[in-house]
């Protein structure tokens, strides 16, 4: 009797939250979309990244926006690379992955929860993010999607991990996380695919689990450039904790930003527009005007001439031929050839470089098998894709 009523206190002391992960996920749930899950993938050099890092002091992974989809993706890519699991993810509701059981006593503990106020609520949310932290155990917290505007659950997180730096005597790092569906390039114009399935980043739940299952072979994660709490505090002590938690949220989505344009590249611009932006500019007005004086003809009967070359010119990237090229290639190097010998580091140094500026890749001869071998390395290791200049 006095082991049931010890199990019982035990029981009592125990939290529940609707944004815990446990070990032992349900089933049902759970293995209808392990499937797809078992897909993304995670390149070794951020494994070993974060191995470090979790040796150092406690990792926190930072979603750009909140979703409950995503957070399930780290857990189990996580788990299955050996890298410290989140155990908890702060403003997202996880109840539905949980074990009946747990789930149960988290609907119980929050219907006791609701008879108290709200805001004590809310603090207690906090304390439990502070508590497991300092226990060293990985979370996942949200920034909102924009710094620019006010979200209390990612705003209030940031400053309890401040809270909990200041307290603990290990590093906590926060590592701003990419999670991508695929390489799809974004264009200026909308397509009909575009819009059931869905290309923009800041998607509603259903349309975001649609695109995933869909390009879930194609999906990855990248962690960006981690930030250190205890290095990041030094500089920023004479500041109020709202303007470090503005600044900091900003500069992490700031990276993740930087991750998904270093390997998607800028938002491309229609055939079409392009023509129309050369068209329009000056110098080429002055050239048609002063070829058609020069060659007897009509200016209009030039421009058609001109259009025809352009069209012929200008790049029409299309995400359909990628998806196709992709699957030739793949197995022309590895059925025809003897495969391909890749410079892992070398690509990471191209990676970075991309993430600063544009460059330009010239290749030592011409060579038909150069830029379709090019093309599919880029691709491979997330690199932007070149367009063929010459």
């Amino acid at each position: 009797m006095n082991d049931i009523n010890n199990l019982n206190k035990k029981d009592q002391n125990v939290e529940y939250y609707s944004g815990h992960l446990y070990d032992r996920q349900n089933f049902f749930q759970f293995g209808l979309v392990k499937t797809f899950l078992s897909r993304v993938s995670l390149a070794d050099e951020y494994v070993e990244n974060i191995k470090r890092l979790s040796g150092e002091g406690v990792v926190i992974y930072a979603l750009n926006q909140r979703s409950e989809l995503n957070s399930l993706i780290l857990y189990e890519l996580f788990k299955r690379k050996g890298i410290p699991i989140p155990v908890y993810c702060h403003g997202m509701n996880m109840s539905f992955w949980q074990p009946p059981r747990e789930m149960f006593k988290y609907f119980w503990s929050s219907f006791r929860r609701r008879f108290g106020k709200e805001e004590d609520a809310w603090e207690g949310k906090l304390s439990y993010l502070e508590k497991t932290v300092s226990e060293r155990k990985s979370i996942v917290i949200h920034l909102g999607e924009s710094e620019f505007i006010e979200n209390r659950s990612a705003e209030s997180a940031m400053a309890s991990l401040l809270n909990v730096q200041k307290k603990v005597d290990f590093p906590v790092f926060i590592v701003p996380v990419l999670v991508s569906y695929g390489r799809r390039r974004e264009k200026e114009e909308e397509s009909m695919i575009n819009i059931l399935f869905g290309q923009a980043e800041h998607t509603g739940s259903l349309r975001r689990l649609i695109t995933f299952i869909r390009y879930s072979g194609n999906a990855f994660v990248i962690p960006a450039e981690p930030v250190k709490l205890s290095e990041y505090l030094d500089p920023n002590k004479s500041k109020t904790t709202e303007t470090i938690v503005r600044e900091l949220r900003g500069e992490l989505i700031d990276r993740i930003d930087k991750e998904k344009s270093s390997i998607v590249g800028p938002v491309l611009k229609s055939r079409e527009e392009l023509i129309g932006m050369v068209m329009s500019d000056e110098s080429m007005k002055t050239f048609v005007a002063d070829f058609a004086e020069k060659e007897k003809k009509n200016k209009l009967a030039i421009k058609k001439v001109v259009r025809r070359y352009l069209y012929e010119i200008a790049a029409d990237y299309s995400e359909t031929a990628i998806a196709i090229w992709r699957r030739v290639l793949s197995w022309l190097w590895n059925d025809i050839y003897d495969g391909l010998s890749i410079d892992v580091e070398g690509m990471a140094r191209i990676r970075n470089i991309s993430k600063k500026m544009p460059f330009v890749i010239i290749p030592c001869h011409r060579s038909h098998i150069d830029y379709l071998l090019i093309h599919y390395v880029f691709y491979k290791h997330n690199i932007p894709l070149p367009f063929i200049a010459a």
